[in-house]
């Protein structure tokens, strides 16, 4: 299992809000975006979380580190 811990107070789709400190379950977009792979996001430090029924956040290195 992989998490996603915020470096900085970041804020998601619907307003959900995401404090500095905190980490979630990390549920990759099993689908390209913007014509790129997964493995290939998150090379560049791109983290599209899917919430289910076709919404996802995406978050960037300089929200977010993989632990």
């Amino acid at each position: 299992m992989k998490l996603i811990k915020f470096i900085k107070d970041t804020k998601g789709i619907y307003n959900a809000f995401f404090q500095k400190g905190s980490a979630i379950k990390y549920l990759p977009w099993k689908f390209e975006w913007q014509g790129m792979t997964e493995p290939e996001r998150v090379e560049k430090g791109i983290f599209v979380h899917c919430h289910g029924h076709g919404e996802f956040d995406v978050f960037t290195k300089e929200d977010v580190i993989l632990i």
